[in-house]
């Protein structure tokens, strides 16, 4: 190692770029109001999906997401509904 400060400001520059490369992703992540993000993941699978939003009675503003058809378009009504839930990248304010 003839020269430290060197190689650690390249270290320092690899790291601030790295980090201007993920803010920019997760900010075109949540760019995704008008088609919803469970609606895009859903959608580039094959499936139909329809997304609405319900206000409850105490006036909490809830988003559900429904897949009325699998792959092939076949409605099946004996089927069980699934519930899935999830907190990671939604925001709360």
């Amino acid at each position: 190692m003839e020269n430290p400060p060197t190689i650690l400001l390249v270290l320092a520059l690899l790291c601030v770029s790295v980090d201007a490369a993920t803010r920019t992703k997760l900010q075109s992540i949540n760019n995704l109001d008008v088609v919803g993000i469970s609606k895009s993941m859903v959608e580039t699978q094959g499936y139909t999906c329809q997304e609405h939003q319900v206000t409850t009675e105490d006036g909490y503003i809830l988003g559900l997401q429904r897949i009325p058809k699998g792959r092939s378009g076949n409605e099946i009504a004996d089927r069980q509904p699934v519930l899935l839930q999830h907190g990671l990248l939604l925001v709360c304010t």
